[in-house]
């Protein structure tokens, strides 16, 4: 209990300075985008017509809109609560996991394991303000580690209550929503979950024990394909076009940029 209090007054501090976050550079523009416009008719927009970098996400402005929504502090506010998610999604996915492995411990040890996971993730941070204070790029890559801790968690779960009980469908609906939605946020949370996953199917069904076996590999499939289908979506976004001519590049000459850095 020292260590679990000793590690919340840690953690309290990096809450403490997400009341400290401000407006700044793409904020300005995402802000105005959602505010003219509904959240889901600022994305469409910006997916089928924006020649920005980002334009073939859909995830981050979506949540960007969502914050707006929160008032005058909405700042403060998405910055702080992110971060709380953070900790206690990871504390879940604990719990979840060692439900699963059958280890029998105090609860309190999940929520310490957890958040000690948090804390070093932030102490090891290469650039803690543009990662997770910046909201335009937190959105884009702190929010899916957030929201993909909860989707592991409830996984984990859906997983181990397959030994009594078979899952019913709003169990794949939810699977396969939340990976599309986590996918959108940017490319590299949406190729690590679809090779993830492909890894974990391929366990699941080299591994695993009927008859439960086709269930767990089912269930992993829905959510493999939503985050698949996340991710063509981001590839084949009619905007895609616009970038590529905006930045004059095309597939030949990024294949070639990527071999003369492997070089």
């Amino acid at each position: 209990m020292i260590c679990l209090l000793a590690m919340l007054v840690a953690i309290s501090m990096y809450v403490y300075l997400g009341t400290f976050s401000r407006y700044l550079a793409d904020d300005y523009c995402e802000t105005i985008s959602v505010r003219i416009d509904s959240p889901i008719d600022a994305v469409l927009v910006r997916y089928s017509t924006g020649a920005w970098r980002a334009a073939n996400r859909y995830s981050n402005l979506l949540f960007v809109g969502i914050g707006e929504m929160l008032g005058r502090n909405n700042m403060q506010i998405t910055i702080v609560s992110m971060i709380l998610l953070w900790f206690v999604g990871l504390s879940w996915s604990v719990h979840e996991v060692r439900k699963f492995l059958k280890i029998n411990y105090f609860w309190s040890l999940d929520i310490f394991w957890g958040m000690t996971i948090g804390f070093f993730s932030f102490l090891q941070a290469p650039n803690l303000y543009q990662t997770v204070y910046w909201r335009s790029s937190m959105m884009t890559h702190f929010a899916p580690l957030v929201f993909g801790s909860f989707l592991s968690a409830f996984l984990v779960r859906q997983l181990r209550f397959l030994l009594v009980r078979p899952p019913s469908r709003l169990v794949y609906s939810i699977s396969f929503f939340a990976a599309f939605i986590i996918a959108g946020f940017s490319e590299p949370p949406a190729t690590t979950m679809v090779t993830a996953l492909t890894l974990l199917m391929s366990a699941t069904w080299l591994c695993g024990k009927s008859p439960v076996k086709q269930k767990q590999f089912a269930l992993l499939a829905w959510t493999f394909a939503g985050a698949f289908l996340g991710l063509l979506a981001m590839i084949f976004s009619p905007a895609g076009a616009n970038i590529a001519q905006a930045r004059d590049l095309n597939f030949a000459v990024i294949l070639s940029r990527h071999s003369c850095l492997s070089c």
